[in-house]
């Protein structure tokens, strides 16, 4: 996920990259997105850094997935997204992933590409996998938590206008029908175009979308701040809605050549679980007791003198 799914523009000042990363949700529900928002620091360090510090307003895992109603007794049958994400109005992805729901655990598989990502919602954790290079690395959902409350308040505190938006972000909500739906604000907006559910579907791809978009902020150093795409992922749920077009739009600025920036996503939900994902869930429960594990900070090393 973390390379498969990243690309930098050219253009732009080597320390004002934009990244193109995964939203999920988007899935959370773009696959990539365009942002100069930057962490107070890299995780260059070590994770473990947030299990020693404990933030105060740090809610138990148990007690949100409660609160959201999204316990094991909630979860019924599986199902599986198919997500492509396309820059403007290209007709070619830049990535296609297929997203499989399976009891407790969520499998997220990039075309073309070696990563899977497992977010094990029974065990409170994600695992990153990665096939070539043979290595995995592991971050609980509590840690990816405390950092993206961490980098809230970080992003609130400061006086950049544009960071204050991310962290506590207020949009202008339009809906156009009981599929469609828009949310804008100045620095960015969303036009959503949703399905509805069943209940159980909408809150378990609520709750990746969730916590997608807050392990990819706590991963990808540069990525855009999750809290924009938690508030698209509460309006859908209340509706109903699962994603099935999905198209940001970032504001026109120097930084993007003066002209705005579109990247749409698009979701197809089924409910049959073909003979190949299954046979691919097999590889991934697999390589999880025979790859060597290594701190995040080693993967992502590892994963640079790759593509050297």
């Amino acid at each position: 996920m973390i390379a498969a799914t990243r690309t930098t523009l050219q253009s732009l000042p080597a320390d004002r990259k934009l990244t193109f990363t995964r939203l999920a949700a988007t899935s959370y529900a773009l696959r990539r997105v365009v942002s100069r928002v930057h962490p107070p620091r890299p995780l260059g360090s070590p994770m473990s850094r947030f299990r020693c510090l404990p933030l105060p307003g740090t809610a138990p895992l148990t007690v949100l997935l409660v609160a959201w109603g999204l316990t094991t007794a909630g979860m019924a049958a599986d199902f599986v997204v198919e997500s492509r994400t396309f820059e403007g109005d290209q007709d070619t992805p830049l990535t296609r992933n297929q997203t499989v729901f399976q009891g407790e655990r969520v499998y997220d598989f990039v075309q073309e590409g070696d990563e899977i990502t497992l977010l094990d919602t029974a065990r409170g954790r994600f695992v990153l996998m990665d096939r070539r290079r043979q290595v995995k690395t592991e971050l609980t959902t509590d840690q990816v938590l405390q950092y993206t409350q961490h980098i809230q308040r970080w992003a609130a505190g400061k006086e950049d206008l544009l960071l204050q938006f991310y962290a506590d972000p207020h949009f202008e909500v339009v809906e156009e029908g009981p599929d469609r739906l828009k949310l804008h604000a100045a620095p960015l907006s969303y036009e959503v175009r949703g399905v509805t559910a069943a209940g159980d579907v909408v809150s378990r791809y609520r709750q990746f979308c969730d916590w997608y978009a807050r392990f990819n902020s706590a991963v990808s150093p540069g990525s855009q701040l999750p809290f924009p795409r938690l508030v698209l992922n509460s309006h859908l749920a209340r509706r109903q809605l699962v994603p099935a077009q999905v198209q940001l739009t970032l504001a026109a600025s120097p930084r993007f050549g003066g002209k705005p920036v579109r990247l749409r996503s698009e979701h197809t939900l089924r409910s049959e679980v073909t003979t190949t994902e299954l046979r691919q869930i097999d590889q991934a429960n697999r390589l999880l007791v025979t790859l060597r594990s290594v701190p995040l900070t080693e993967y992502r090393d590892v994963a640079r003198t790759a593509t050297r």
